[in-house]
């Protein structure tokens, strides 16, 4: 039996593989079952957008494609086209270097081979030109980086000035080389999923600035870059669907991935064209995220049933998050954290969306790992997702390295396949003994212990401090009363009797507005020659008694309280003496919370009581032990995953 039959029998039998399932399968090479599939059997077959082979004809498939790319008109899908729009109508660059350069080495490297699909994983740096290239993107850290670009188009190009014309180097796919820790050691290849070099997009294909965005997005739905990463199609069969679905461009050279074309060199060649050949390339580093246009592109088909109920939804529809005040409930300390890291923990635990910002430093690792370890002692499932993996592998370490078996179970790609399968033989071989029940509960009531201290440490310490920010703000109020008074009456002012003070003023007051006419009713007035010596007595004999209490308060009474030509002059003592009161007043709530604070404990001792109590957890391991029996215990068994897309509403950043 041929390979041809032997591939068709396979996809008959099992309709929807992928060449490298075939080939697995069959126990052939996989460049021999591609050149099949795409040579002789072509005629024969179908493949889907996922590079999944059927027979001609299979019932379902045209459906499936369709709907894949329907445009919905739902609140997700019109804000990402804006978005989409915005980005169109932004300066969108690309790559694109002259095919030769008069002033010596061109600013690219031609390479012989492709080191993510050679044998000998030959290194792209080691030779002249790489040096040279790594060199120079070294002294130019922060504005540049290094791109691996195939195939390569050579665009013509003409300067209406000069009648000058040559060719520039323009990349069809870039592929993002990894910038090395140190300068002593080579960079490597990053991520294998390639971006789509605009500049080559707008060389090739007739679509004006303003659509050139919608052509990226399309060209990288047919190729299937939209996946999810680990459907991303393989890097030879991308090739080749590229030249199907876009045969009419100008292709010189057939692309085959796996032997590039040599002989003349790029700056030789005279025709315009795609050809078989890879470069190294310098270039400006992307203004936005790489692949945003591909993710705003894939979340446009997103049904809106999908994320109705979640933060992400009520956002959309305008509709308001309700976010109650953080459950003041016990948290499992397994890292220290201060009263705003706790809150910040709390407030995720408790709330359907919480923001969690900061700068470098601030302890925003310390409050997620928190977050995770307490969700998973509280018994929650969480998705804990990131754009970086580096991100996702340091606190995946950091929860996993708290216990004795893992907590967290790291999804992703092929590498993380065997860690898995370890983690899930460990969960399934854990099991929990009387005496783990007994630890646990021992653990348990160390831990209640433990944390009542902590709370009722970290509640005297918040009391200090508001009870010293009062004292600051009372300070800077009677500063002024204690210029006004001077500091003898001012320090004289703790020991006054407020309330007898109070009520002498109040009587002086009512015998000074007696004493005027303007203030009395119209009667009163009519007859105010008959009753006008009976009221200035009234105000003779209130005053009297109250010499000694003035000149203690530093205040001037009026000589004659007889006259009625100084009735002005009691109305302005009157006001005088009202606002010492108020400073007297000010001034004992002053010494009163001043008091309060001198006479309790400081916040230097409560702080070391803290950091002792802090001490004696790591110390003494009672809240690790507690933690540890939690994961070894049957009385829970946790879990907390990692994936790529959060639906539950709960988003942690």
């Amino acid at each position: 039996m041929t390979l041809d039959e032997r591939i068709l029998d396979a996809i008959k039998a099992t309709p929807g593989q992928k060449a490298k399932d075939i080939a697995a399968q069959l126990g052939v090479d996989k460049q021999l079952v591609n050149s099949a599939l795409y040579g002789q059997l072509k005629a024969s077959l179908q493949q889907d957008k996922a590079y999944r082979w059927y027979l001609k004809g299979a019932a379902g498939i045209n459906e499936r494609e369709e709907e894949g790319t329907k445009q919905l008109d739902t609140p997700l899908a019109r804000l990402c086209r804006y978005y989409l729009d915005c980005l169109s109508r932004d300066d969108v660059g690309g790559v694109s270097e002259f095919a030769s350069s008069k002033y010596g080495q061109p600013n690219y490297v031609e390479l012989t081979s492709l080191p993510m699909l050679s044998e000998t994983e030959a290194d792209p740096f080691d030779s002249e030109g790489g040096r040279w290239l790594l060199g120079k993107v070294r002294r130019d850290r922060n504005r540049q980086a290094v791109f691996l670009g195939y195939p390569v188009h050579l665009s013509l190009i003409r300067s209406r000035k000069s009648n000058w014309e040559g060719f520039k180097v323009e990349p069809l796919f870039l592929f993002s080389v990894q910038e090395a820790d140190s300068l002593y050691t080579k960079p490597m290849l990053g991520d294998t999923q390639p971006q789509i070099n605009f500049q080559a997009l707008r060389s090739l294909s007739n679509a004006g600035e303003t659509y050139l965005m919608e052509e990226a997005i399309q060209l990288a739905e047919e190729l299937g870059l939209n996946s999810m990463p680990s459907e991303q199609p393989d890097l030879d069969e991308l090739f080749v669907r590229l030249r199907e679905i876009r045969a009419d461009w100008d292709w010189q050279e057939d692309t085959n991935p796996y032997s590039l074309s040599s002989g003349v060199s790029l700056s030789d060649l005279n025709k315009q064209g795609i050809y078989n050949r890879a470069i190294l390339v310098a270039a400006e580093r992307s203004p936005y995220t790489k692949g945003l246009e591909s993710e705003l592109g894939m979340l446009q088909s997103v049904e809106e049933s999908k994320y109705r109920g979640t933060a992400l939804g009520l956002w959309l529809t305008k509709q308001t998050i309700k976010s109650p005040p953080a459950d003041q409930q016990a948290l499992l300390e397994v890292l220290p954290l201060n009263s705003e890291q706790r809150q910040a923990v709390r407030q995720a635990l408790s709330n359907p969306l919480t923001v969690i910002t900061g700068p470098p430093g601030t302890g925003k690792s310390q409050v997620v790992t928190s977050i995770l370890v307490n969700a998973a002692w509280q018994g929650k499932t969480v998705l804990f997702a990131s754009k970086n993996n580096k991100a996702v592998d340091v606190v995946e370490t950091r929860v996993n390295s708290l216990g004795p078996r893992p907590v967290l179970l790291r999804l992703g790609a092929k590498k993380y396949q065997a860690q898995l399968a370890d983690y899930l033989v460990s969960l399934l071989a854990t099991t929990a003994t009387t005496d783990d029940h007994e630890r646990y509960h021992e653990c348990e009531a160390i831990h209640g212990k433990l944390q009542q201290q902590s709370d009722a440490l970290d509640a005297a310490f918040r009391s200090v401090v508001e009870l010293r920010n009062e004292v600051d703000a009372l300070e800077q109020r009677v500063e002024q009363a204690r210029r006004d008074m001077g500091e003898e009456i001012f320090r004289r002012a703790r020991s006054i009797d407020r309330e007898e003070l109070e009520q002498k003023t109040a009587h002086i007051r009512r015998a000074i507005d007696q004493t005027d006419r303007a203030k009395q009713g119209f009667l009163t007035r009519f007859f105010w020659p008959l009753i006008r010596n009976r009221r200035f007595g009234r105000l003779a004999a209130a005053v009297e008694p109250f010499q000694k209490t003035a000149q203690q308060l530093g205040l001037a009474m009026p000589e004659d309280a007889s006259d009625f030509m100084t009735v002005s002059e009691w109305v302005r003592f009157g006001d005088r003496l009202a606002g010492r009161v108020t400073e007297i007043v000010e001034a004992q709530a002053y010494f009163t919370k001043l008091s309060a604070l001198t006479e309790g404990r400081s916040i230097e001792d409560l702080s070391r009581s803290r950091k002792e109590l802090r001490t004696r957890k790591e110390k003494d391991s009672d809240v690790m032990r507690y933690w540890d029996q939690s994961c070894s215990s049957s009385l829970g068994r946790p879990r907390v995953a990692e994936a790529g897309l959060l639906s539950s509403g709960r988003w942690i950043s």
